[in-house]
């Protein structure tokens, strides 16, 4: 597949996921096929923007084009503003678990929270900028985030969603079978939280 119109998403794409993962560019809307994600475009696109759900759905990441493989392991990082965090009780799966609703957008490709060791010699070691983050040319839309309520991630939503603090949220599509996708439409579970100041 050495083309700028057909390639894959990623690998390992959970079964749950395999029909509810769209890629969208300045010019269509395709749906990708399968575990590796394989889609097709009519018209070359630098950046590609993955939809959930439907081809109107909610903005998971923008990745830049690279041949044959757009190399998606899944990961999400959204930045924006916290709507509601809902608790409950899960006896099926032997938890209480936070629901973190996060209005917002993906992360331009390749910020990261800090620097990396491939950065030492020549970072300046600045935080990340909130603003100059997020993409202008997309609309926000609404993800919902699973957290374990003992977690310290739990504490940090919580101030955010209280002292309206804008945040990026960092995590991953449930794996299959874990039991997550049984209970939830979109269940990205929470690894990372970096607060904002105003």
């Amino acid at each position: 597949m050495n083309d700028e119109l057909t390639g894959q998403l990623g690998w390992g794409i959970p079964e749950y996921a395999q029909n509810a993962l769209w890629l969208e560019t300045d010019s269509e809307v395709v749906q990708t096929e399968g575990e590796l994600g394989l889609f097709q475009l009519k018209t070359p696109a630098e950046i590609l923007t993955v939809r959930w759900g439907h081809e109107h759905g909610p903005l998971l990441a923008r990745l830049r084009w690279q041949v044959d493989h757009l190399k998606w392991n899944r990961e999400v990082t959204i930045g924006g503003m916290i709507e509601a965090i809902h608790l409950t009780t899960l006896p099926v799966l032997g938890t209480n678990i936070a629901i973190v609703h996060l209005t917002g957008r993906p992360v331009r490709p390749g910020l990261q929270p800090y620097a990396l060791p491939e950065q030492r010699t020549t970072s300046d070691y600045q935080p990340p900028d909130f603003l100059d983050s997020l993409e202008e040319d997309l609309e926000d839309t609404t993800t919902t985030w699973l957290v374990s309520e003992d977690s310290p991630l739990i504490s940090l939503a919580h101030d955010a969603l209280t002292n309206n603090l804008r945040v990026w949220f960092g995590g991953q599509l449930a794996d299959q079978d874990s039991g997550w996708e049984r209970l939830f439409a979109l269940p990205l579970l929470l690894e990372t939280v970096t607060l904002f100041a105003h």
